[in-house]
């Protein structure tokens, strides 16, 4: 789909987040990069997540994939993103299956930040939370049940944790997704969840992002 593009062509806005086919293609280089670090120097990949996150605290993801990719766009960032990924495949192929490696945000993890920015969604955009946090139930890929805040009785999420992770990431609707969602406060905390760092973002809108994105 991208090979027949001109360079004014990846300046185009998508239905993500207004993000452009250049944004989309530097944020899929940077990562490849990284698994691949991971992949082959566990010291480096530390190093690399340590900027990661320092940089997200100060300012936000975006900021951070913007300067690493120091004003590459277009045709030669598409032609710089082939010619890394092609034999970054093959060393990935060759890899040991059992081998484990480190990364940012294994699932539970981002499942308990998004519990834990409940407050902050809302302080984010200037609002005080409508109260106490919703009382969150969610299966795990493992078939594990994961629960936090079972004391509430008013207010409820449950259903898929990978639909969840979703929602708080913005990378999909909550009227997209298959999460059974009772009382006020947790209506109105599913509409806006967001539990990355920066400036509110509003989720895309329902029907705009494929299930299986």
């Amino acid at each position: 789909m991208l090979e027949p593009l001109a360079d004014a062509e990846f300046e185009k806005k998508t239905l993500f987040k207004n993000w452009t086919l250049t944004h989309v293609l530097g944020h899929l280089h940077l990562w490849n990069c990284a698994a691949d670090i991971a992949l082959n120097d566990s010291a480096a990949f530390e190093h690399f997540a340590a900027s990661v996150t320092e940089a997200v605290v100060k300012g936000s993801l975006r900021a951070f994939e913007n300067e690493w990719l120091a004003g590459r766009r277009g045709r030669a960032l598409l032609e710089e993103w082939r010619a890394f990924y092609l034999p970054m495949s093959r060393r990935i192929e060759q890899a040991d299956p059992r081998q484990r490696v480190k990364w940012l945000g294994p699932l539970r993890n981002i499942a308990q930040l998004g519990v834990n920015t409940f407050g902050w969604t809302f302080g984010n955009r200037g609002m005080k939370a409508p109260g106490a946090a919703p009382r969150v139930t969610l299966l795990a890929p493992s078939g594990a049940t994961w629960e936090w805040n079972g004391d509430n009785t008013a207010d409820h999420v449950q259903g898929s944790a990978t639909e969840f992770c979703q929602v708080v990431t913005q990378t999909r609707n909550i009227g997209d997704t298959g999460l059974r969602v009772s009382g006020a406060v947790a209506e109105q905390w599913m509409a806006i969840a967001q539990c990355f760092a920066g400036p509110p973002e509003q989720p895309p809108a329902t029907g705009t992002r494929h299930p299986d994105s």
